[in-house]
C-alpha cells in the first residue's frame, strides 16, 4: 500500500463520475427510494448496464461516505484490497499445497506483479542478491547461479511492465474485479482447508526401500474444532464473489480443480461438497435473471 499511485485524477473518468453521481443522488443509505442502499440487491448496478454487483457496489457506498471527494481514499481502498488479495492467496496456496516454497514463491510473485511499476528503486537489484547469497553457499557452481540470478532479474522485468498497479489500483471501479476476486480466494482457500480435515489419505504403495512406517512418517489433518463451518464460509465467500462481478462464474470449476489437486496429493475427496457450488451458481443465474433487464444495455451492446 506504501507504493500505491497517485491519486490525481482518478475520480474523473466517465464511469467513475456517473457511478459516484448516481450511488449519492440518495444520501439515506437505508431509506427505500430508488437509489437505496438495499435497493443495489434488488436490480441493476449504478451504471445501468445490466450487471449485479451489489457487494462491491457497498464498498463505493463506503468511500463516498468516508471519503467524500478525495481520489486519495478511494485509491487507498483498492490498495488495501489488492493487499488483502495477497494475503489471500498466500493462505489458498497454503491450505492447498502446503508448501512453504510453493505458498512464499505464489504470494510473492503475485505481490510484486500488484506493485508493478511502482516497484522499490532496489528491487531489481534483488537478482544480485540472489547471485551473491548462492555464490557464497555453493562455492563456484555458476550456471545454477546464473539461472537463478538471470530467472529473478527476468521474473522483476517482466513484473515492472505489465503492472497490475496501474489497473487495479488507479482505476476505482476495477475495485468489482478485486473485491470478487479476494472472495474467490478466500472460497478456494476455505474449500481446500474442509476437504483437507474431512478427507482421509489414499496409502502409499511400499516399496522395499520405504523406511518402517513411524508416529511422525504417516502425515494426519487433525482440528480441534468441526469442519463445515470451513464449508459455510467457502459457499458465503462464494456468493459474495458472484454479487461482486460476473466473471465469479467460474469459480465452481476452480473449486473442482481445488478437488483435483488435492485428489493428485491422494485425498480422498469426496465430490458431493463441489457439487453444491454449481447449485450456488444456478440459483446465481436465476436471480440475475429475475432482477435484471433481458434486453441488451448500451454498454453491452458497445462490446
Amino acid at each position: 500500500m506504501s507504493f500505491r499511485p497517485p491519486a490525481r485524477g482518478v475520480l474523473d473518468d466517465t464511469d467513475t463520475a456517473y457511478l459516484l453521481t448516481v450511488i449519492r443522488a440518495n444520501p439515506d443509505p437505508v431509506s427505500h427510494r430508488p437509489q437505496s442502499v438495499l435497493n443495489w440487491f434488488v436490480g441493476d448496478w449504478p451504471l445501468h448496464n445490466h450487471f449485479y454487483r451489489p457487494i462491491s457496489t457497498l464498498s463505493f457506498e463506503m468511500d463516498t461516505r468516508l471519503h467524500g471527494d478525495s481520489g486519495s481514499g478511494y485509491v487507498l481502498t483498492n490498495a488495501i484490497v489488492s493487499a488483502l488479495c495477497v494475503s489471500a492467496l498466500f493462505w489458498f496456496l497454503k491450505e492447498l499445497t502446503d508448501s512453504p516454497f510453493l505458498t512464499g514463491m505464489g504470494a510473492l510473485i503475485f505481490g510484486l506483479w500488484n506493485l508493478g511499476n511502482y516497484l522499490p528503486y532496489w528491487l531489481p537489484w534483488l537478482g544480485a542478491v540472489v547471485g551473491i547469497g548462492g555464490l557464497l553457499r555453493s562455492g563456484l557452481r555458476l550456471w545454477p547461479l546464473l539461472l537463478a540470478a538471470g530467472s529473478v532479474c527476468l521474473l522483476v522485468s517482466e513484473l515492472s511492465s505489465r503492472s497490475l498497479g496501474s489497473i487495479m489500483v488507479s482505476w476505482i471501479p476495477a475495485r468489482t474485479a478485486t473485491i470478487m476476486t479476494l472472495f474467490c480466494l478466500l472460497a478456494m482457500g476455505s474449500y481446500a482447508r474442509f476437504a483437507r480435515v474431512t478427507s482421509s489419505m489414499e496409502p502409499r504403495e511400499k516399496t522395499p526401500l520405504d523406511p518402517p512406517a513411524t508416529r511422525n512418517t504417516e502425515r494426519t489433518v487433525a482440528s480441534a474444532w468441526p469442519a463445515w463451518p470451513w464449508l459455510v464460509l467457502s459457499l458465503l465467500c462464494a456468493a459474495f464473489a458472484l454479487g461482486s462481478h460476473e466473471q465469479a462464474i467460474m469459480l465452481p470449476g476452480a473449486i473442482v480443480g481445488v478437488g483435483v489437486s488435492l485428489r493428485l496429493q491422494r485425498f480422498c475427496v469426496s465430490w458431493w461438497w463441489p457439487a453444491s457450488f454449481f447449485l450456488l451458481l444456478v440459483a446465481y443465474m436465476f436471480l440475475r435473471h429475475e432482477l435484471l433487464p433481458t434486453a441488451v444495455s448500451q454498454y453491452q451492446a458497445q462490446q
